[in-house]
C-alpha cells in the first residue's frame, strides 16, 4: 500500500542531488512572481486602456480601428493571464521533480494556450500603433510601409500560432519544437518592434522643431512597441532554457518576462493617446509638461489647451511654430522674457485634400 501512494506521487524526473522532493510547498518563489506581476502590470494597463477609450468617446467623441486593436490585445492577455494561473496548478513554476506525472499533461496543454495568446497579444498591440503612423502618414508611400509591416506581423503570428497548436504541439513529452517557435517569435517579435519604432523618422524628421522635441513625438507615437526592452529580456531567458530539462522551472521565469512585456505594450500604446484627457482635467499638468520643454503649443491653430479640438475623421500630425504676429505672443515671462506658446497634437479633419508631399502641418 505504501508503495502504491508512492509511486502515485512520482515525480516527472528524478531529484538531482542535494535537493529535496516537496509536492506540497504552497507556492514557490517563481509563482508568486508570476502571479503578482501578472496581475499588477495588468491592472496598471487596464486603468489607462481605459481611460484611452474614454478619451476617444467622450473627448474626442471618435473611437477608431487602434483602439479597437488595443483592446482586443487585452482581452487575448486576460486569457492569456487565465492559461498561466492554471498552469500553476498543474506545476508551472515548480521545479520538475516536485510536479506528479499525473499533472504534466495538463502542463503541456496550458502551456500550448499560453504560448498561443503570448503570440497575438503583442502582434494586436503593435498593430494598435501602426493604425496611427497610418492615420498620421499622408504621403501614400508611409501608409503603404505601415501596412506592409502589419501584414508581416500577422503573417509570422498565424504561422507560429498553426506550428504550436499542431506540428510543435508536445503530445509526445518533448519540447523541444515549441522552445524553438518561442526562440523564433522572440526574435521576430523584437525585429518587429524596431522597425515599428522606426518607421515615424522620416515622419517626424520634416517637423520644424528641436531634435529633442522630435525625439519626444516619436517616442509618443510609438510607446506601445517601447516593451522592447522587456521583450530583449525575455529572449535572454529564452536562451537559457535551452537544452534544460527543468521545463516547469525555466519556462515559468520567462513567463514573468512574458507579463510584464505584454502589459507593458498595452500600458504605452493606451498613454500616446491620453494628451486629451490630461488637458481637460488636468490643465495644469499639461501646461507644467509642456513647459519642461520650453514650449506651449499654441499658434495658427487657434487651438490651446482649455479648447477642445474639433472632431474629424483624418488624423494629422500638427507642429504649430512661433507666428510673426506680435498679437501672437503671450506677453512677458515672470523673468521679463518673451513666452511663445507651441504644440504638437494628433487631430482629426473632415475636409483634409489627401496630399503624397510634405505638408508642414504633418510629418
Amino acid at each position: 500500500m505504501g508503495d502504491q501512494q508512492t509511486s502515485a506521487r512520482m515525480g516527472v524526473m528524478p531529484v538531482p542531488p542535494n535537493e529535496i522532493q516537496n509536492f506540497d510547498e504552497p507556492y514557490t518563489s517563481v509563482q508568486m512572481a508570476l502571479i503578482v506581476g501578472n496581475i499588477t502590470t495588468y491592472a496598471v494597463a487596464t486603468v489607462f486602456l481605459f481611460l484611452r477609450i474614454y478619451t476617444s468617446a467622450f473627448i474626442n467623441r471618435r473611437t477608431d480601428l487602434g483602439d479597437f486593436f488595443l483592446f482586443a490585445s487585452w482581452g487575448v492577455g486576460a486569457a492569456s493571464i487565465a492559461c498561466t494561473f492554471i498552469a500553476i496548478k498543474y506545476g508551472f513554476g515548480r521545479h520538475l521533480w516536485n510536479v506528479e506525472v499525473t499533472e504534466i499533461s495538463g502542463y503541456f496543454q496550458q502551456l500550448v494556450a499560453m504560448s498561443v495568446t503570448y503570440f497575438w497579444t503583442p502582434t494586436l498591440t503593435k498593430l494598435s500603433v501602426l493604425t496611427l503612423i497610418y492615420q498620421v502618414y499622408q504621403a501614400k508611400w508611409g501608409k503603404m510601409c505601415a501596412l506592409a509591416v502589419g501584414s508581416c506581423i500577422v503573417i509570422y503570428t498565424v504561422i507560429l500560432t498553426v506550428l504550436v497548436a499542431a506540428p510543435c504541439h508536445p503530445i509526445n513529452g518533448s519540447v523541444v519544437c515549441l522552445t524553438r517557435a518561442g526562440t523564433a517569435h522572440a526574435a521576430l517579435n523584437i525585429l518587429s518592434d524596431v522597425i515599428v519604432i522606426g518607421l515615424p523618422i522620416p515622419l517626424v524628421h520634416q517637423l520644424q522643431l528641436p531634435m529633442r522635441q522630435k525625439a519626444s513625438v516619436g517616442i509618443l507615437m510609438t510607446l506601445g512597441s517601447f516593451c522592447v526592452v522587456a521583450s530583449i529580456g525575455r529572449t535572454v531567458a529564452v536562451a537559457d532554457i535551452q537544452n534544460n530539462p527543468d521545463i516547469t522551472w525555466v519556462q515559468a521565469k520567462v513567463g514573468v518576462w512574458s507579463a510584464i512585456e505584454l502589459n507593458v505594450g498595452i500600458l504605452g500604446a493606451s498613454l500616446a493617446r491620453l494628451k486629451p484627457f490630461v488637458q481637460k482635467y488636468f490643465p495644469a499638468l499639461s501646461r507644467t509638461i509642456v513647459s519642461t520643454g520650453q514650449h506651449k503649443y499654441a499658434g495658427g491653430s487657434g487651438y490651446d489647451d482649455k479648447k477642445p479640438r474639433p472632431d474629424r475623421d483624418t488624423y494629422l500630425l500638427h507642429s504649430v511654430q512661433r507666428s510673426d504676429d506680435p498679437s501672437s505672443f503671450d506677453g512677458p515671462s515672470e523673468h521679463g522674457g518673451i513666452s511663445v506658446k507651441s504644440d504638437i497634437y494628433v487631430s482629426q479633419s473632415k475636409d483634409f485634400k489627401k496630399d503624397s508631399g510634405p505638408r508642414q502641418n504633418w510629418a
